[in-house]
This record gives structure tokens, C-alpha cells and sequence, in this order.
């Protein structure tokens, strides 16, 4: 089955124009354009279709790694969904959770919030306009912006998991837990004094 193929079985066969290897490929594409988190709705199949167009077209050559091909494809239809929101086609809608199991079957289990509405984070993302909150981050510690970046990385799936940030950092993982939750709490409190966060 296509599906069992690792990534650079899958890779060779889409080089090759094997059909079937194309059909896995762009329900794959589907299923990441359809997790809730993005509220695409009837839109996640143009956003899927023009994923799979643009790899046809030359988004193959732009491989770096073949057996990492599945997470060359994920971080490309993330970046396409960011592109479409960036356009103004739809509104954002974030639900201010964590991914459902069924959204990132890869999250860190690590992580857990407690659903009591919009939170810090998912405030930020469905303003759009992230530039306004640079002055925010300067006000915050040093490493505080290092972390935070990775983390709304992580939350929109770019980064696959908290260890992945601790490597990137070159930290230990229960340290850089402890900085993003002090991170966060930093960037509650100063977006609050700003006026661009409203009090829960």
C-alpha cells in the first residue's frame, strides 16, 4: 500500500509520476488543510489542490532530504495556509486550544491547557497583523523572544514537538518548559499593559 512507503519510496514514486503515490500525497496535503484549527472549511481542497500543483510544478526540486519528504510536505502546506490567510481570503479562526489528537497526531503530550477560552497565543495569531505586537516583545527578557518564536512555531505546527525547540535552543527540554511558560506570562502581562490583549 502507498501509504506504508516510507518517505523516499514516496518521494521517488511522485518524481516517477506514479499516480497512485500522487493520490496519497494530496489526501495527505488534505488532511492538513482540514485540521479545525484553521477553520478553511469548503476551502482546504483549493488550498490542498494548489499545494499538489505547486510540488508538480517544482516544489520536488526544493527537496532537501527524501526521507524526511513527508515533513518537507507538511511544513509546505503549513506555509501555503499561512499564505492564504496572509491574502485575506478567510478569517483565521483559532480556536484558543491545543490541537485535537485527530488535528496533530504528533504534539507533544507534554503539553496541556485548560479550555477556558481564548488564550495568549491564539489571541496573537487570529489578530494577523503580528507586527504590532514587536514593541511587546522588546519589552519582555532577553531569551524570551527566541523561545516565543519557536512556540508559535510549535503551535502552528511548524515545530513538531517541545524537544525539537529544546534542540533548535540547545537547552534542556524541562528548562525551555519552564521558559515558555514564564515567557508567556511575561507577554500576558506587558500585552495587557499595552491595551492588545483584554483581561480574562
Amino acid at each position: 500500500m502507498v501509504g506504508e512507503l516510507t518517505d523516499r519510496e514516496l518521494f521517488l514514486r511522485c518524481c516517477e509520476g506514479d499516480e497512485e503515490a500522487w493520490g496519497h500525497l494530496y489526501g495527505y496535503v488534505l488532511s492538513i488543510t482540514r485540521w479545525a484549527r484553521w477553520g478553511l472549511d469548503d476551502a482546504a481542497e483549493d488550498v490542498a489542490q494548489a499545494v499538489v500543483l505547486h510540488l508538480m510544478e517544482r516544489g520536488l526540486a526544493m527537496v532537501r532530504s527524501a526521507d524526511a519528504f513527508r515533513s518537507f510536505v507538511r511544513r509546505t502546506t503549513i506555509n501555503r495556509v499561512l499564505d492564504h490567510f496572509r491574502a485575506g481570503e478567510v478569517r483565521l479562526r483559532h480556536r484558543g486550544r491545543p490541537a485535537a489528537e485527530d488535528d496533530r497526531p504528533e504534539a507533544d503530550p507534554i503539553v496541556s491547557y485548560p479550555d477556558g477560552g481564548p488564550t495568549v497565543e491564539s489571541q496573537a495569531v487570529t489578530r494577523h497583523d503580528l507586527a504590532r505586537w514587536d514593541p511587546v516583545l522588546e519589552r519582555l527578557p532577553g531569551y524570551c523572544k527566541g523561545v516565543l518564536q519557536a512556540y508559535m512555531e510549535y503551535q502552528l505546527g511548524l515545530v513538531e514537538s517541545y524537544q525539537e525547540i529544546a534542540e533548535r535552543l540547545g537547552r534542556p527540554l524541562n528548562t525551555v518548559s519552564v521558559q515558555i511558560k514564564r515567557c508567556l506570562e511575561h507577554f500576558r502581562q506587558a500585552a495587557l499593559t499595552a491595551g492588545l490583549l483584554e483581561p480574562s
